[in-house]
């Protein structure tokens, strides 16, 4: 029996800029709860969040050459494409942007809810982001939730670039071991 290759979101973003069409159905699976997840977390409208997920599909696949890997990885380079798609949507509309300090914490864990695989539990995600400093949980959910950079992120909280990166980094270290206790 042969064993199918499994490609990193990396190889599959390459593949696709080379105009390989079956590569773009992988790296869709792959990233679209993460990048639907900005999508819906940003406009709070499912039909307008639809709307411009598809949106940000076919920028994927239009400037896909663009995508540089020395430049970043291959998820934050989509990250960023999504996240200037709901800001262009938002404008087009003249819908007012989300305040970050406005986030509700506990919907932006539904919007992760599929990262944390172990546990897949809403609930076990809050309680674990928690239990984690302040910093981190708010890094955490800022990142994965709504798309910042660690860039992004240091100058949103003030911080140092080195410092918000060790948030993330070991805040996302104890959240794994919080969610394979708690499953």
């Amino acid at each position: 029996m042969a064993s199918e290759v499994v490609l990193s979101i990396e190889d599959l973003l390459l593949s696709v800029a080379g105009g390989d069409r079956q590569a773009f159905r992988p790296l869709y699976e792959a990233t679209r709860e993460r990048l639907y997840g900005i999508c819906w977390n940003m406009l709070r409208n499912r039909e307008w969040a639809n709307d411009v997920f598809q949106e940000v599909f076919i920028k994927i696949w239009e400037k896909s050459a663009l995508y540089d890997p020395a430049k970043g990885e291959a998820m934050s380079w989509m990250v960023t494409l999504a996240r200037r798609c709901v800001l262009d949507a938002m404008r087009r509309e003249g819908a007012p942007t989300v305040a970050l300090d406005d986030i509700d914490p506990d919907s932006a864990v539904l919007a992760i809810v599929p990262l944390s695989t172990a546990a897949g539990s809403g609930g076990d995600l809050r309680r674990c982001l928690d239990r984690l400093q302040p910093e981190q949980a708010r890094s955490i959910i800022l990142a994965f939730a709504y798309g910042l950079t660690h860039e992004e992120l240091a100058r949103e909280m003030a911080r140092p670039l080195g410092t918000v990166k060790s948030w993330v980094r070991r805040g996302l270290v104890d959240l794994k071991d919080c969610l394979a206790h708690e499953a």
